[in-house]
This record gives C-alpha cells, structure tokens and sequence, in this order.
C-alpha cells in the first residue's frame, strides 16, 4: 500500500486489521463510548478496497475491517510529534465549513479543536481629509496623507480614512480572533519652515459616519465633485448648491463621526512599513462589520500630536498596488458541515451529509495537497427543509481531496 502522507507522521506494519492507533486517551474513551464511528474526530489512512465498517473500539483503538480479509494496515501514530503534525495541517483545510478531506488514499478530518484561517484583505476605499484644502478631495492618489504639516507657527492637519470590505472576505457568524493593520510610510516633511520631520504616535478610531472616496489625483487633491470625502464634507455637496452631508465638525468629529476610542495605535517616524498589531478594540471593530456590514465605514488614522508640526507622514494607498495598506485577519469560521457516511459503491466514492433548511452548500476537490486550487464538483441550492444530501463522484486514477462549504 502506498503511503500517503508525509513519512514523519505515521509508520506502517501488516496486520490482519487495520487499527487506527489514537494518541489522546481522552479521544480515545470519547470513541469507546459513541454508538457509531465519528470520522470527523480521527485522522484516517484509508484506500478505495476499504468498507467503512466500524467495529467496537478497545483501550485506545478503533477497528476497521479490511474488505478482502487479505490486505490489512496498522497506522500508529509517532509518539512524539505525529499529533502535533496532524494539529497544524488542519488549519490549511481553507473553507471556512469545510468537515473533512477525503483522499484516495489519505483521509484528513478536521479534528474537534477550534482552529483559526488567515484573510488579508486590502482596502476598498481610502482617501485624506485636508485642513489646508477644505473642499479638495484626493480618493484617487497614490498615498494617503495623516499627521500635521508646516511650520510651528503655521500647522494644518491630515487625516487618512480606510475602509476593508470584511464581510465579503469572510464566512458569517465566524468569531475574530485576531486584526492588524499594516501600513507603508512613503514620504516624511522636508526642512521647509525650518526642522525636520516628528515623530509621533498614530491612532485608529472606528468611524461611525459613511463618506464618499472620490478619485482626485495630486499631493494635495483637487476641488471634489459631488459625493466625495474632503476636510468639511463627507459625501461634497452638489454643484448646483445642494446640501451635501457634512462632518459634524469640519475634519470629523469625535464621539460623533468617529469613536472617541482608540482602537491601535503605533509610534511612527521614519520611512517603512508600520504595524498596529491586533488588540482587543480592534477586533471589536472587525467582528462589529462582519456582523453587521452597514456598520462598516472603516477608520480614521490621525496622530496624536496634530499640535506639532512637522508630525505628517504619507501613507501608501490602496492605488499604490506594491504598497498598499493590508488588513490581516485571523478567524474561527462557524461550525463546519458534518459529512456522516462515506462508502464506496461500485466504481463510485458516496458521501453524505446532513443539510440545513435555507443553506446551500458547494462540494469541491483538489488532486494534490496543498498545491491546485479548489475545484467545485456539484453545488446544492437551498433545501426547503432539512435532510441528507448525498454526493456521487467516480473512482479515478488520481487521488482526490474534497471538502464541502458554505458559500
């Protein structure tokens, strides 16, 4: 039988039944005391000839019948690290519901631990506030502008504001685990007016008010047209002297355009890339945009010093494709399907799974882990009630992985 998964995980010896060794006795008395085998809690070396035929379990073993009687395998666990190599390969399972990776060959269920995934989303709008250009707006340059420009006795303030579309990167109903925000200074203040450039530290807060990104090119923007983000209006009134929606206080208010919160912050001085590494607020903003996507108006990034000049900094902007702003999320997607039946029938691979009444679902597959790409064999539309989906899927040359999610 070929072995198919990495040599350091498991060894093999012939034996007239294939055993399944587990390493946690706790997992162990959990399978002794289950009515039927419950695939999604083992990790499985399997082959097309086998029945899924469970037999009672004993000490720290589950028993699987061979189907000719004749050709039987021991997988053991390595008593070091095996555990610990099953544990991270689930978290590169990738869909957000997806139950277990089935493999002619290789069975990898998700194990009964939480595990996290990784979205890196970046913006889907940003723009700067001028105080110098009030009416100007600069959604469509390469930087974004935050801090305080100019001279000590002449300073006018910058504020950046970004916005990830997290719900569209994300499964609902998953729980944030982690958030940083990366940015990328791009230029620091000259010695005009005498000095150079502050550092300073720079903060986030959750804004409360919608605004409007606009696509004005230049260092300094250009009048906005009807609808755009400038240092007065969040959304630039109409040209024909309609009111626009205005910031409560020109620049943004706090406490009322955005949260008096900080949600990161992050010293800054010279050129590089900056870090506001995840903490408990920020979190809170990305999970309050999951769960409620009209909620989403992203942040306002502003320096803490905006009474000292020379505290500015350009910060890369979503236009600036090599540089641009990235969001890294960590999450704990919502519980995953549970396949209950897989059997092979004739020349076919079966599997079977409870679905929700209103869910639709997509079963997918890959020939190799873990390059390829996921592809999607069937989707299921929405059931009118719940019931059992069955899925049938010819046996072929090649291994084959698959998973099934919720879109």
């Amino acid at each position: 039988m070929a072995r198919a998964s990495p040599a350091n995980w498991v060894s093999f010896r012939t034996k007239r039944l294939l055993r399944i060794s587990l390493r946690n006795r706790s997992e162990a008395a959990t399978a002794r005391s289950a009515t039927a085998l419950d695939l999604s809690t083992l990790g499985v070396i399997l082959t097309p000839d086998l029945d899924f035929a469970p037999q009672k379990a004993r000490t720290n073993e589950i028993m699987i019948k061979s189907k000719d009687q004749e050709r039987e395998t021991k997988w053991r666990q390595q008593e070091l690290n095996s555990m610990a190599a099953v544990r991270r390969a689930v978290p590169v399972l990738g869909a957000a519901n997806s139950s277990l990776l089935l493999a002619f060959g290789f069975l990898l269920p998700a194990l009964q631990t939480t595990f996290s995934e990784t979205a890196v989303l970046r913006p889907t709008a940003d723009t700067t506030l001028f105080e110098s250009s009030p009416n100007d707006n600069m959604g469509g340059w390469t930087h974004i502008a935050a801090g305080t420009t100019g001279s000590a006795g002449d300073r006018t303030r910058n504020r950046g504001l970004f916005r990830f579309d997290v719900a569209a990167a994300l499964p609902s109903q998953s729980k944030i685990t982690s958030a940083t925000l990366a940015l990328r200074v791009v230029r620091v203040p000259g010695s005009v007016g005498g000095g150079g450039p502050v550092g300073s530290t720079f903060v986030l807060h959750r804004l409360m008010k919608p605004w409007g990104e606009g696509d004005k090119l230049g260092d300094r923007g250009f009048p906005a047209d009807p609808g755009e983000a400038t240092w007065n209006s969040r959304f630039a009134p109409e040209s024909n002297g309609a009111r626009g929606s205005t910031w409560n206080v020109p620049g943004a208010a706090s406490g009322a355009d955005f949260s008096a919160v900080v949600s990161a912050s992050r010293a800054v001085s010279g050129l590089g890339r900056y870090e506001f590494a995840s903490s408990s607020n920020l979190v809170a903003d990305v999970q309050a945009w999951l769960d409620d996507p009209s909620s989403n108006f992203g942040w306002l990034l502003k320096t803490q010093s905006e009474g000292i000049a020379k505290t500015a900094r350009a910060f890369a902007s979503r236009e600036d494709t090599n540089q641009a702003p990235i969001l890294t999320i960590e999450y704990s997607p919502p519980p995953r399907v549970k396949i209950e039946r897989i059997e092979r029938v004739g020349n076919d691979i079966h599997l079977q799974f409870p679905a929700e009444a209103g869910s639709a679902y997509i079963v997918q597959y890959r020939e190799s882990w873990p390059s390829n790409s996921w592809l999607t064999l069937t989707n299921f539309a929405p059931q009118p009630a719940s019931t059992n989906l069955l899925i049938r899927d010819p046996i072929g040359d090649s291994r084959r992985f698959y998973r099934i999610a919720k879109p």
